[in-house]
């Protein structure tokens, strides 16, 4: 339909702005957004994702017909009906794919395709050598391993410091790269744990271990603190060693979570 009114671009907007509020109503049916974190939530995990992919589906259809539109549908969602079942992202993959994938399918069939088809098979070829750029390369390395250590699924992981304990080796708001580890022989002393206590995760120093009925114990330390941690870690409760300081790169993430705790 967007194809066949493709002169017309209030029915356009119109068609496309109807099936994004349709898609939103579905997807949201069953959320409550109740506080200012889940509306966040929702808003990058579900309408922002939906309202992009429709706005490049569109663009889509109107300029390059139905085939293009079949291969990102085909590419996009079969696997919701193929598989027998879809793994759970999380919030942030979910947000990260939703809401980047489809510009970066959409990048490359919008440099060269038109209304019109080329007149020459040359002009068609040369059209598609311009599709894809050597500056593409950098920015899709980035964003790949900005997801793949942001995840937590992979040998290296990002995380952000919401404290001044380890200050100055490092302060608020820096992110710091760990590494897992599998064996307490993976670490020694003044190594810079990345460690989970409760539901908090917490970078502090290596400074002794101890051995009890069998078991070895991690005893930590943040550097500005004036005593060890009362934490009897095992190899269990420790994520990885810090290999790598990226200074202020978390300041926007802590301003965010800081201002949804205020708003609880």
């Amino acid at each position: 339909v967007l194809n066949a009114n493709s002169d017309n671009k209030d029915m356009m907007y119109a068609l496309t702005l109807l099936i994004i509020l349709l898609e939103i109503s579905m997807g949201l049916r069953n959320v409550l957004m109740y506080n200012f974190e889940t509306i966040f939530t929702n808003t990058a995990a579900i309408i922002i994702p939906i309202i992009i992919k429709n706005a490049t589906i569109s663009y889509l259809s109107v300029k390059g017909g139905l085939k293009p539109v079949l291969f990102y549908r085909l590419t996009m969602d079969i696997y919701k009906y193929v598989m027998p079942f879809t793994p759970d992202l999380g919030d942030y993959l979910t947000s990260v794919i939703g809401i980047l994938l489809p510009p970066l399918v959409y990048m490359y069939p919008a440099r060269f395709v038109d209304t019109e088809l080329p007149e020459t098979l040359e002009e068609k070829n040369e059209k598609k050598k311009k599709s894809f750029r050597i500056s593409d390369i950098p920015v899709l390395l980035f964003i790949i391993v900005l997801v793949v250590l942001i995840s937590g699924k992979f040998k290296y992981s990002i995380i952000g410091v919401g404290s001044e304990s380890m200050s100055p080796t490092i302060k608020k708001g820096d992110a710091v790269i760990y590494e897992r580890v599998k064996t307490v022989d993976d670490l020694k002393k003044g190594d810079v744990l990345v460690f989970k206590s409760g539901s908090k995760m917490i970078i502090h120093r290596y400074i002794e271990k101890k051995e009890e009925n069998g078991t070895v114990y991690i005893i930590t330390k943040g550097d500005a603190n004036n005593t060890a941690d009362n934490l009897n870690l095992t190899i269990n409760d420790i994520q990885g060693k810090v290999k790598l300081k990226i200074k202020y790169l978390a300041y926007p993430s802590l301003w965010l979570q800081e201002t949804m705790e205020k708003k609880k």
